[in-house]
């Protein structure tokens, strides 16, 4: 190790550096995605929940397919109401079925059913699921308080679990150590 004392003596020209390695880094890495999972699916829950009695089922009239730039979708209305809306598809052969379904070939004029409500905001909550406009055959009830509630308290206890887990971890250090740069 290098004595302190030489540093800024003439003659004695060097640099010195600390790197330092803190497992709290891993603790708190680990536990992000499980947190942000549980708060996501927490939201999307809450929004089913707080507009539970607006959902209905409505069918959604798929009219043509858009390339959309190398995202395509089957572009369509809702009735009752009239209410413009997309489907994402994607190429299968020499056709196309709904992302979301694959088992559903698109053909104009299909009919899909799907859950809506015009109170609720439509909020995209991974891949393919939204608050708005999913199809009755990927989710057959629609989601309640009691799962919000659960998502909520998923969440919490991640909380807690990496609370205590930081604290258990604080204070180690796996490793630290000077490099002297520079003459000797």
């Amino acid at each position: 190790m290098r004595d302190r004392s030489s540093l800024g003596t003439p003659g004695q020209a060097g640099l010195s550096t600390r790197l330092r390695f803190s497992p709290r880094v891993l603790v708190v890495l680990a536990l992000a995605l499980p947190f942000f999972f549980c708060v996501r699916e927490a939201i999307g829950a809450a929004i089913w929940a707080w507009h539970g009695a607006s959902y209905r089922q409505v069918e959604l009239v798929l009219d043509e397919v858009r390339p959309n730039s190398g995202s395509p979708y089957a572009a369509g209305h809702i009735e009752p109401g009239g209410e413009p809306m997309g489907e994402a598809v994607v190429g299968k052969g020499e056709g196309w079925v709904l992302e979301n379904d694959p088992a559903i070939a698109f053909h104009p004029g299909l009919r899909v059913p799907i859950w809506w409500s015009a109170e609720a905001p439509t909020v995209g909550y991974g891949r393919g699921r939204y608050t708005n406009g999913v199809m009755v055959a990927k989710l057959p009830k629609p989601p309640g308080a009691l799962l919000a509630l659960g998502w909520s308290l998923g969440a919490l206890a991640v909380v807690v679990v990496g609370l205590r887990a930081l604290a258990w971890v604080g204070g180690t250090r796996v490793y630290r150590s000077e490099i002297p740069l520079g003459r000797e």
